[in-house]
């Protein structure tokens, strides 16, 4: 079992449940844990964490009226999910990714892709670039970024009526059965953590990310507007394996301490193939919300 760890312990003033059940951006992460927290676990981040669907992308661009050769700003592109399907529809694309590791997958992804421009660094520190952008992209990222330094950032780099492209991927799980299979590994190695997820809970947290967008009264032009929300269910099969690291790529996990994650990572992989065999069967949900400059 591939097991990839941090490499030093989370600071535990992070509540790995409070994680867990919002994800929202919190001041108390600074700059340099932004730069390294998915370092240790890029490649996990890579191999395991869902692709989103095509029809999301071309639901985005229907409801935007981005096209190729428009030029987007991805915050937080990570290995790059959705940095190359951007890319191979021919949008010229700069993406700001704080995690070394994780720019180095990036751009062995793109490596065809000249108009790529690759800048690791955190959003909050890429200098920006005034009215130079059609569109701004985050994928599962965006609760990341700091309202009062990163939305007027936003504003800036956009044109005159330029969008903004939410894109998630909700973590993928089993069913609740197996949940329950499970559920005396998390309470012997990791109480802290929120298990079995409510899936109409998780929309609405997501919904409420895009609608602080909306009503952040820091604008610099006259602000924004949502063009709609949509979802789509997926389900997607994994290697035990592979969806144990699924789960190490995600920061409840990372932000366990190292010996109770490897504890809870043995734990959980003799249950899994005990109940599922080698293959677990997982549904997640992909979603998009975009929004228009006014």
């Amino acid at each position: 079992m591939s097991n990839p760890q941090p490499s030093s312990e989370p600071d535990p003033k992070y509540s790995p449940k409070a994680i867990a059940q919002g994800g929202y951006y919190s001041d108390s992460h600074s700059l340099e844990q932004r730069r390294r927290w998915y370092d240790p676990v890029a490649e996990a981040y890579d191999r395991a964490r869902p692709r989103y669907p095509a029809e999301l992308f071309e639901r985005a661009m229907a409801m935007t009226g981005l096209q190729a050769g428009h030029r987007l700003l991805e915050i937080g592109s990570g290995p790059g999910i959705a940095t190359l399907p951007l890319a191979e529809q021919g949008f010229r694309v700069t993406a700001v990714e704080p995690s070394v590791a994780g720019c180095e997958i990036l751009r062995s992804r793109c490596a065809a892709y000249p108009k790529v421009e690759v800048a690791n660094q955190t959003f909050e520190e890429w200098p920006g670039e005034v009215a130079a952008f059609d569109g701004v992209v985050a994928a599962t990222s965006f609760h990341w970024v700091s309202p009062e330094l990163g939305y007027p950032k936003i504003d800036q780099a956009l044109k005159p009526g330029g969008s903004v492209l939410l894109l998630w991927n909700v973590p993928p799980q089993p069913s609740e059965a197996v949940w329950r299979s499970l559920q005396p590994i998390y309470d012997a190695h990791g109480s802290n953590l929120e298990t079995f997820v409510d899936r109409t809970k998780q929309e609405q947290q997501l919904r409420d990310v895009g609608q602080k967008l909306v009503a952040f009264d820091g604008w610099t032009s006259s602000g924004f507007v949502s063009l709609g929300f949509e979802r789509i269910d997926v389900e997607l099969s994994y290697t035990v394996e592979d969806y144990l690291a699924l789960l190490q790529s995600l920061s409840p996990y990372i932000l366990l301490e190292a010996g109770q994650r490897k504890k809870l990572m043995l734990g959980l992989e003799q249950r899994l193939r005990d109940c599922c065999g080698e293959q677990v069967q997982t549904s997640y949900f992909s979603a998009l919300e975009t929004f228009k400059k006014i």
